[in-house]
Order: structure tokens, then C-alpha cells, then sequence
């Protein structure tokens, strides 16, 4: 890249990635101390640590869901209907927070989530008419 590009590029790049890390450590803490009232709402034995885990976890890809269902199944040996509820609650606090509550808090500081869904199957669908009847057609009707 030309040397004044270069510059912003990488200055922009910085400050997207420190907002987007600062964003998920707030959202991780928020997910912690709503998890951690419902597991107390539920008198769930253990209601902080479990809710700590949880949100602990989310700021690693797929881990906070792997800790639900863990958590879950544990409390599930203890009584089924509690481990019931507690994945039921636990998933509908995620989903606030992943749809209703992170958009909000990232505006548009950063677009790679987003972006990234929309893109993929977009990018997806377009370069796999060739191969799948059901996305679109076949080779011969597009061309």
C-alpha cells in the first residue's frame, strides 16, 4: 500500500480491533450477571460460578454454548425440571444478549459479525449454482 494509506489502514484496523475486544469483554460481563440472576432466580446451587462460566466462556467461539448444555446436563442429575428451565432461561438471556443488546452496544464501530453473515451465504449461494439444482439451477440455465 502507498505509505499515506498505509498508515490509516493500520490505524484503522487498531481502533476497530480495540473497540470490537471492549465491546465483547462488556457483553461478557453483562451475559455474566444476567445468567448469574437467573441461576439465582432458580435457586440453582452454584448460581455464581455458573454464571460467571457462561460469561466467561462467550468470549470464546462456541464455548458458552458447550458450558450451557454442560451446565445443564449437570443440573439435570440433580432435577430434571431444573436443568429443564435452566436451559430454556440460559438460551433466551444468550439470544437477548447476541441479538438485542450486542448490535446496540456495537453500532457501527465494527461490521465483522454482520458483515460476515450476510456475505458468506450471499458468496455461497452465487458460487454453488453449477453444482446444486436447489440453490438456483443447474450449469445449463445459467448459461
Amino acid at each position: 500500500m502507498p505509505s499515506p494509506w498505509n498508515i490509516e489502514f493500520r490505524e484503522t484496523i487498531r481502533q476497530t480491533f480495540e473497540r470490537y475486544v471492549a465491546t465483547q469483554a462488556i457483553l461478557a460481563g453483562f451475559l455474566s450477571i444476567a445468567q448469574t440472576c437467573v441461576f439465582a432466580f432458580l435457586n440453582v446451587p452454584y448460581a455464581l460460578l455458573f454464571g460467571v462460566a457462561i460469561g466467561v466462556t462467550t468470549l470464546i467461539p462456541f464455548a458458552s454454548g458447550f458450558t450451557i448444555i454442560l451446565i445443564s446436563v449437570l443440573l439435570m442429575f440433580q432435577d430434571l425440571w431444573l436443568g429443564i428451565k435452566a436451559l430454556v432461561i440460559t438460551v433466551i438471556v444468550g439470544q437477548i444478549n447476541d441479538n438485542i443488546i450486542s448490535p446496540r452496544l456495537m453500532g457501527g464501530g465494527h461490521r465483522f459479525k454482520s458483515d460476515m453473515d450476510y456475505t458468506l451465504p450471499i458468496y455461497w449461494r452465487e458460487n454453488s449454482r453449477n453444482y446444486w439444482p436447489v440453490s438456483g439451477g443447474t450449469h445449463s440455465q445459467r448459461d
